[in-house]
This record gives C-alpha cells, structure tokens and sequence, in this order.
C-alpha cells in the first residue's frame, strides 16, 4: 500500500502521514467507529494541526474507502454492510485456497514450517482488545506468509490489502463470539496440508477456514443492533481522545 507522501515539504509530508497513519489506525481498531462523522476542522483541532495535513489524509483513506465524503468538509467512517463483507470474503476466498495451494506445491525447509506452525497456534481473548489487536497482527502475518511461501508475492499484496479491508470486520466477529480453539484448529489444518505437500487438500482446507470466519462475521453483525455503529459508541472528539 502506497503511503501518502507527495513531493511537498517535508515537514508537510510528515504531517499528512502522521495524521493519515493514526486515523486509519484509530478505524481499523475501531476507535473511530463505521458510521462516525467527523469534519475536518474537528479534526484539525483535535490534533493541533492546520486543516491541510487533515485534508490530505482524509482524501487518502477515502480512496481505500475508510471514509467517505459528507458535504464539502465533513467525512463519514465507511459502514460495515452485508454485501461488502460478502464480496471481501469471496475474494479473500479465492485467494486464500489459492495461495494455500501454492504453497503446497514446493518444498519447503523445516524453519519455514516451524514459522507456520507457530504463527497457527496464536490464540486470542475476546474480552481482551489488547489480545485481539495482537492475534490480528499475527493472523495476518499467517496468511500473508503462505501466500508468500507460494511464491507469489503480486498475490500476497492483493490478499493483505484485502484482510486490512477485512480487519473492522473481523473485530466485530471476534469481539462477539467465541471462536480462538476453532480458528487455531483451523490454521493448524491448513499448516499441516501445506507441510504434506498436499495442494488440493491445503486448497480446500484454507476454503473452508475462510468460509467459517465469514459466517463468524456475518453472524455477529447480525446480533449487532446497527451494521454502521456495530454497538461501539464513539469516542468525544477532543485533543485528549486522540494519541
């Protein structure tokens, strides 16, 4: 993903990627939750900053559709709905039992499984955010990983853009269900497909995997009482409520 920078000052570029990179970090962890409003000079003052570097910031998570336009200054987080979780698991589907199959296919060394192995142990608690935050991490760095074990690296950046798409989502689900001893089972099936050898097995099994957090998902968004807010209530837009 190609951060903002541009061909500005530096001081100015700094700023913009600063401002960029903690606002995307406050969506992802949903700080700054799917529906919020903001405007840019609530922004700027939050941050102690001019509306410039805000401005920036904002027009580049817009084009990763973290946030959407609201009148002439006013911006919304992006809601999480049904039909875009729907299209990013397909996606994410095919490019998993893909990558997973890839894999499969070459012969890997004993400390690039080992690697595997550990990163599919990775457990999480739900009532923990620090925990989640962690397991997402990792969870990404695992399947991020076996796409790139494919050999495949084109692929392997097409799938992290799109399980960063997936990442409010995902926090919803493992927020309000009870799945770690699954997915763990799950990713050690695909780890161990990979270790036999075994490309349509590992295809399958990483299928399935996908299949199953996206009925985690889609089950928790639907005990949520608002697929834009997802039962998290926004924090107040003040200089304090932003680090």
């Amino acid at each position: 993903m190609h951060e903002p920078g541009g061909e500005r000052s530096a001081t100015g570029a700094t700023r913009t990627l600063e401002v960029y990179r903690r606002l995307k970090q406050q969506i992802l962890a949903l700080e700054l939750p799917p529906g919020q409003l903001v405007t840019e000079a609530e922004l700027a003052h939050a941050f102690g900053i001019s509306k410039t570097p805000v401005r920036e910031a904002l027009s580049h998570l817009q084009h990763e559709a973290l946030v959407e336009v609201v009148g002439r200054s006013g911006y919304r987080v992006t809601p999480l709905t049904l039909k875009q979780a729907r299209e990013l698991f397909g996606l994410r589907t095919v490019l998993e039992g893909e990558a997973a199959a890839l894999a499969a296919e070459r012969s890997l060394g004993s400390p690039e499984l080992h690697e595997l192995e550990r990163l599919a142990q990775v457990t999480y608690d739900p009532s923990d955010p620090s925990s989640v935050a962690a397991f997402l991490e990792l969870n990404t760095e695992l399947h991020c990983g076996i796409a790139v074990l494919g050999g495949n690296e084109r692929l392997a950046g097409v799938l992290h853009g799109v399980l960063q798409e997936l990442e409010r989502f995902f926090r919803v689900g493992l927020a309000l269900t009870a799945r770690s001893a699954h997915i763990t089972h799950e990713h050690s099936d695909v780890a161990d497909a990979i270790a036999a050898g075994n490309p349509e097995v590992a295809r399958q099994r990483a299928v399935s995997q996908c299949v199953a957090s996206q009925e985690m998902v889609l089950g928790a968004l639907a005990l949520s009482d608002s697929l834009a807010t997802a039962n998290i209530a926004p924090p107040p837009l003040t200089p304090s409520g932003w680090h």
